[in-house]
């Protein structure tokens, strides 16, 4: 992701369903705009945080970047309202 076309980087990206994401701003990084449009739309209940534990079981090989952007144990799902 990023504004340098030239650069392929790309503005907007399309996740498919049932892929893990995460975000983080680079070294220097001040401030970052994220959205997220989902299609159909999103519910509460359609939330699963990946847990560091389990992420690290599938992709071991990530694990820096799962250790630094994974959900605590307890906020594994989205709280109730949230998405409305």
């Amino acid at each position: 992701m990023g504004n340098e076309l030239l650069k392929d980087q790309h503005v907007q990206f399309v996740v498919p369903a049932g892929v893990w994401q995460a975000g983080h701003l680079l070294d220097g990084g001040k401030y970052a705009l994220f959205g997220c449009t989902m299609s159909p739309g999103f519910t509460d209940d359609m939330f699963e945080g990946g847990t560091c534990e389990y992420l690290l079981s599938l992709y071991p090989e990530r694990a820096d970047d799962i250790v630094r952007l994974s959900c605590p144990e307890n906020e594994t799902h989205m709280p109730k309202g949230f998405a409305s």
